[in-house]
């Protein structure tokens, strides 16, 4: 009996822990298909497709009682389907939550069942496959009321969807019945959830009034219905519904969030049955009474905050004017409502509310972050009462005296240089003539028995303000004079180098501390009776050296000198010293270059402070192997450098001789070819850039990226370079500062004035008391080329073949005249200038066009109708090629122009136009080059308007005007030219980047030459432009050689049917032949040859060396007069389309040895 008893209170504990969840009861709907057909194994699967399968509702069959829903067995009722289908799918939430699942199946006669695809249970079916003309093991005899129970494994099913796939099959074709049903349980949990843990404890005292009650549960749950009470002393004070946002559930943790607790409140929570349930639904039993769950809540807080640490601490002093204002408090406090005053000298300076951002608050400390405070101040801060509360709103009670918190900020430090020693100051001297030794220049030496007195000191040139005494005898004056100075000097560390400036007559040794630091005009070693050598300027130039701070030390210093005569009988000795420590400079301005001359350059920049001035450089980027040094201590910093090779890449840096201030890879410059030289040179050219604008960065960006790792030789500025009056802070800001990181240190200068630049100002356009001419170092004296102009003004310059003219067109000069007065300085050495030049390509660059349509008329602006009435005449006269302006803030491109010199409406490119081609020289339709012929009466220029590097804005009335080929002033740009040999090509490198404008210019080009020459001997010929080539021979090099033995012509063309070369060979067999060659012998194995010395105008002469390159080379006429300059190289051609009839010299150097050819040129 006990065992039984035993067995079924396990068996009632087993049923308790454990409960059935139905997922398909019985009489459920189903899919099913019952027209006997094959449906193979497909039909299984969870995504089969039963869309078409009919529905109904459980249970099935036929032929017997119970059924809700009659399938067919077909239309012959003794071979009825074996098989009938049957489909349903179930959502299962989350099926680890079961531990097994419990099928009953109602079948008559045999059935399979599938759960997702996979045979689960079959009953009253044979073994093996299955297929749907299987019949059943035998008749259900029960005619399925007989439940067939199988239990199934927790992974027959999943989380999601679930397919149950169920066949039916009959035992006999002529079966008189069938019946499917069936019902599916899940077995899972039944034990309700419990609490393990409440927060605040049972029974806990000193709760936070602003607590969170917690409950930890011993599983997972989830939220049920009811409500959650909390009593305050019996009494219900909050009703909080479970499902609220107060109410959180995380895991088998639940949150509740009530409003605040009542101070000294004894509180009990009930909670409704059924509030929380875990994930089988079994619900939580809840607190139904007055003990399970109680606490109670903190007393309440009535005492205020308080301050325990001010920082910076009350009476403090030297408090740095950044620092911020930190208060420590007694507890955690929060912010409240007020303003913190800071008064300066019991004044308000600031006045910071406790809200904004300069206040912050973290537990029991608060930071006020005021804006810098005045140095030396004496401050004291006021907090208005409940500016700070602490957490049970207790308010701070505040500060309202100027003795509870106040302290003085430090003093200004020093910055930039400082004097250490200033002239006229007060020396300690001795003038006894006696020995001192070594130990008078030590801080140990004591000089109180020296007498003191006032620098300047020293005698006998009557500017002193101490005199001292040179002895009994003004023949046998004392030689040596002693004098000590101490100095007080708080932090030697905060300089990086001592500069001095000493006056001195005659030598001088100067120590700090004992150290020797100077020394000038005095041997090494030398003792009290050694005479100094002599001081020509009899000390009323400073000397300027400098010295590292090192030999300083914290506090007082012995700076101590002696002076030495140059002879016993010396009228006068001089001494007045200057010491200035300079901290860490910083760089303003630069570096930029001007004049970039064969062997010279000017490199210029600006520091805060004065340093001497150091340039290192090399013709390596990582190896500067020279340097040159100015002593001299100023902010603007101007080096010269010589003695440099010609056409020769240099790298730089720049600073003084204790710091670098800048250099990099990219601190470079080239130094100018040898007059005449045909190479490249690439040239850029902005006008109207110095404005700061977005135009202008788009502007330089677009060049930089188009110029890319390319050297640039010249950078040309067109005028109004710093808007909007020239002043130099301008500069700074408006030019220096957006190029001098990119450009100015790679980038020659060779600037031109715009009326901006002079202030729009007739006073300035007088007294040209203007930025410009303190900014720049420009070629007055001709020692560019050119003739010298002895302005900066305007001055000319060449660079390879090209020869530059750069004119001031808004400055007066001489009698208030302009560059368009006929007979005005500038306008006479323009001419005298044109007129000596021999250089085949002539650029003229300044800031009023003679002709624009864009932002400036020039047919009413009386400045730009001279520009055209009366300089354009000049420029024709001496056959410039390229004028280049800005002023109008476009751009616009001419034809190539002659002969227009009144209003825009008269032009006639018939008459005005030596070409009306685009000249962009591409191959498209009218693009030839423009060819200009010096020995031609009409020889056109190209006129540029390029003004908007910077400025961009509208046009005038009749633009565009007639004469430009190309105008835009819907983006700004840069334009950029480069020359080699007889070849001009120019762009219009604009701001985005696209180059919308391009022309060629060819000079001495399309030649026919007739030529003469024995049978068969080697002829060269060499076509006269340079670029591509199509000689009638199939050969596309510039140069071939012929050796015709019958007359022949030769053609060369450019490809494109703009230039075409004609060489007409005649063939002789005897008389004089006019090919002749020229060779001068160097060494037993070396030699130049000349081919040909006898030669018709415009005939090319090849000039080829073999090992000996040659030196000097140079082509002189019979007079001796210089016609060209050439670079030292192995070979090269010599055009003769521009030299006169007559004799010439080809002079060179082979070895250093002269030797000359003789050159005949004939018609």
């Amino acid at each position: 009996m006990k065992n039984s008893l035993l067995l079924v209170t396990a068996l009632l504990l087993s049923f308790l822990l454990t409960a059935q969840t139905p997922l398909i009861n019985y009489n459920s709907s189903w899919k099913y298909l019952d027209n006997g057909s094959n449906q193979g194994t497909g039909w299984r699967v969870t995504s089969f497709n039963d869309a078409s399968w009919i529905t109904g509702t459980a249970a099935f069959g036929y032929g017997t009682s119970g059924i809700t829903t009659s399938v067919s067995f077909g239309g012959n009722s003794k071979k009825k389907h074996v098989t009938t289908y049957f489909r349903k799918m179930i959502s299962i939430a989350d099926a680890s939550l079961y531990s097994s699942f419990t099928l009953n199946l109602k079948r008559d006669d045999g059935a399979v069942v599938y759960i997702n695809g996979t045979e689960r249970y079959r009953s009253n079916m044979p073994t093996g496959t299955i297929s749907y003309t299987t019949k059943a093991s035998s008749e259900a005899t029960d005619n399925g009321t007989a439940i067939q129970t199988t239990t199934l494994s927790a992974g027959s099913l999943v989380t999601g969807t679930n397919v149950i796939a169920v066949e039916i099959h009959q035992f006999a074709n002529g079966g008189p019945d069938l019946f499917f049903d069936l019902q599916l349980n899940g077995t899972g949990d039944v034990t309700p959830p419990t609490v393990s843990n409440y927060s605040p404890a049972d029974n806990s005292t000193n709760v936070s009034n602003t607590a969170n009650l917690v409950l930890t549960f011993s599983e997972n749950i989830q939220k049920g219905t009811g409500n959650i009470l909390i009593k305050e002393s019996g009494v219900t004070t909050q009703t909080i519904d479970v499902t609220s946002a107060a109410v959180t559930v995380s895991g088998n943790t639940v949150t509740i969030n009530p409003a605040d607790f009542s101070f000294g409140a004894a509180v009990n929570i009930e909670i409704s049955a059924g509030a929380f349930k875990d994930l089988f639904n079994n619900n939580y039993a809840g607190i139904a009474n007055a003990a399970t769950w109680n606490f109670t809540v903190i007393a309440p807080d009535l005492t205020p905050p308080t301050v325990t640490i001010y920082s910076p601490t009350d009476n403090a002093i030297l408090v740095s004017n950044t620092a911020n204002l930190v208060l420590t408090f007694s507890e955690n406090i929060q912010k409240g409502i007020g303003n913190i005053l800071v008064k300066e000298g019991g004044v308000i300076t600031q006045t910071i509310d406790i809200t904004s951002a300069a206040v912050s608050v973290s537990g029991n400390t608060a930071t006020i972050n005021p804006a810098d405070l005045t140095y030396n101040a004496a401050v004291n801060i006021e907090i208005a009462a409940g500016a700070f509360k602490d957490l049970s709103n207790n308010n701070y009670a505040g500060i309202t005296d100027a003795t509870t918190w106040n302290f003085t900020v430090q003093d200004a430090p020093l910055s930039g240089p400082q004097t250490l020693v200033a002239y006229g100051s007060s020396w300690k001297y001795l003038d006894n003539g006696t020995n001192q030794g070594t130990a008078w220049r030590g801080t140990g030496f004591s000089d109180a028995a020296w007498a003191s007195g006032n620098a300047q000191l020293g005698y006998g040139d009557g500017d002193e303000a101490t005199v001292v005494s040179y002895g009994p005898d003004a023949n046998n004056k004392y030689i040596t004079t002693y004098f000590r100075k101490i100095i007080s000097i708080a932090n030697p560390s905060s300089f990086t180098s001592v500069l001095g400036n000493v006056k001195r007559d005659d030598g001088i040794a100067i120590y700090v501390n004992g150290a020797e630091v100077y020394r000038n005009n005095l041997a090494a070693g030398a003792a009290y009776n050694t005479l100094a050598t002599l001081a020509s300027d009899d000390g009323a130039t400073a000397q300027t050296f400098s010295f590292s701070p090192s030999v300083f030390v914290s506090g007082n210093n012995v700076i101590a000198v002696e002076i030495h005569q140059n002879a016993l009988t010396s009228t006068d000795i001089s001494f007045d010293l200057q010491l200035i420590g300079t901290d860490v400079v910083s760089l303003t301005r630069g570096p930029y270059m001007n004049m970039a001359l064969q062997n010279s350059i000017v490199i210029r920049w600006r520091t805060d402070a004065p340093t001497n001035s150091k340039v290192n450089y090399g013709t390596s980027a990582g190896n500067l192997t020279q340097s040159f040094t100015d002593n001299t201590n100023t902010t603007e910093h101007i080096v010269t450098l010589t003695g440099l090779s010609a056409n020769t890449l240099y790298y730089y840096s720049i600073g003084s001789t204790t710091q670098t201030l800048q250099g990099d890879a990219n601190n470079y410059f080239k130094t100018m070819p040898v007059v005449g030289s045909t190479e490249k040179i690439r040239v850029l050219a902005m006008g109207d850039m110095g404005d700061n604008s977005a135009n202008q960065l788009s502007v330089r960006n677009a060049y930089l990226n188009f110029n890319g790792s390319n050297y640039t030789n010249a950078w040309l500025l067109l005028g109004d370079n710093a808007y909007e009056n020239g002043l130099d802070a301008e500069y700074q800001s408006n030019f220096f500062n957006i190029y001098q990181g990119n450009l100015t240190k790679n980038h020659v200068l060779w600037p031109s004035p715009g009326n901006h630049d002079y202030a729009n100002n007739s006073a300035r356009q007088a007294d040209h008391n203007i930025a410009y001419y303190d900014v720049f170092s420009l070629p007055t004296n001709g020692q560019a080329g050119g003739v010298a102009s002895n302005t900066e003004a305007f001055y000319s310059y060449n660079y390879g073949n090209i020869h530059f003219v750069s004119l001031d067109s808004y400055g007066w000069e001489t009698g208030n005249t302009r560059l368009y007065d006929t007979l005005g300085p500038q306008m006479v050495w323009l001419k005298q200038d044109l007129a000596a030049n021999t250089q085949p390509w002539t650029v003229v660059y300044f800031h009023h066009p003679p002709y624009t349509k864009t932002s400036h008329n020039s047919d009413t602006e009386t400045e730009l109708v001279n520009m055209r009435q009366r300089v354009v005449r000049i420029f024709e006269r001496y056959k410039v090629d390229m004028v280049l302006n800005g002023h109008s803030h476009g751009y616009e491109r001419s034809f190539l122009l002659n002969g227009h010199y009144d209003v825009e409406s008269t032009f006639d490119p018939a008459i005005h136009a030596l070409s009306t081609s685009s000249a962009k020289y591409n191959g498209t339709p009218n693009s030839c080059i423009y060819i200009k012929n010096p020995t031609e009466a009409r020889n056109g220029i190209v006129y540029v308007v390029a003004g908007s590097a910077g400025q961009l804005d509208g046009t005038s009335a009749g633009y565009p005007h007639n004469a430009m080929y190309y105008s835009d002033v819907s983006v700004g740009g840069a334009f950029f030219f480069e020359i080699e040999q007889n070849r001009l090509d120019a762009k219009w490198i604009c701001a985005d980047g696209v180059i919308r404008d391009q022309f060629t210019i060819m000079k001495n080009v399309n030649k026919t030459m007739n030529l003469s020459i024995n049978s068969g001997t080697p002829t060269q010929l060499n076509a006269s432009w340079l670029g591509n080539y199509s000689w009638n021979t199939s050969e596309t090099t510039r140069s071939i050689t012929v050796s015709p033995t019958a007359n022949t012509t030769y053609t060369v063309t450019d490809g494109v049917a703009c230039l075409t070369d004609v060489f007409n060979i005649t063939v002789s067999g005897a008389g004089r032949n006019l090919i002749t060659n020229g060779t001068i012998e160097a060494t037993s194995n070396g030699s130049v040859k000349v081919i040909p010395t006898l030669v018709h105008k415009g005939q090319q002469i090849s000039v080829t060396s073999g090992d000996i390159i040659p030196t000097e080379i140079s082509l002189v006429d019979i007079n001796g007069r210089l016609i060209r300059k050439f670079n030292s190289r192995q070979s090269f051609f010599i055009d003769t389309g521009d030299l006169q009839n007559g004799v010439y010299f080809l002079r060179m150097k082979l070895k250093a040895k002269p030797f000359i050819q003789k050159i005949l040129v004939l018609d």
